[in-house]
């Protein structure tokens, strides 16, 4: 469930969801996603695809029962965390990357004086 209805850059009014983060519950919108820098973009991509695949083994149960048989537990929960981790830092960046290049839109453009001489 998302804590915004709207996209979380500032000021932007779309409720489209071009990406968003399961744990802080907030979104940012297609447009705003795309201005996002395609490494961050693949690397947000990847380490979700790989936390989703970690959460479904964790669900489970056979699989789950062979982490407890061979005493693993707490080596994959330090996984899951690490996959957690990684996503939230992801994450991080992209929304750092987006925030930025607004910020580099929004910002006034200094003008040239001429100095007569």
């Amino acid at each position: 469930m998302s804590l915004f209805n709207t996209c979380c850059v500032p000021g932007c009014p779309n409720s489209d969801v071009g990406a968003s983060h399961e744990e802080f519950g907030d979104f940012v919108c297609g447009q705003h996603y795309a201005a996002g820098a395609p490494a961050l973009r693949e690397r947000l991509r990847v380490t979700q695809k790989r936390l989703a695949a970690l959460r479904a083994k964790w669900d489970d149960d056979r699989y789950f029962g062979e982490i407890l048989a061979r005493g693993r537990y707490l080596k994959f929960c330090a996984l899951l965390e690490w996959a957690q981790e990684n996503v939230d830092r992801a994450w991080s960046r992209v929304m750092l990357d987006i925030l930025a290049a607004e910020g580099r839109e929004a910002a006034p453009r200094p003008q040239l004086v001429r100095i007569a001489s």
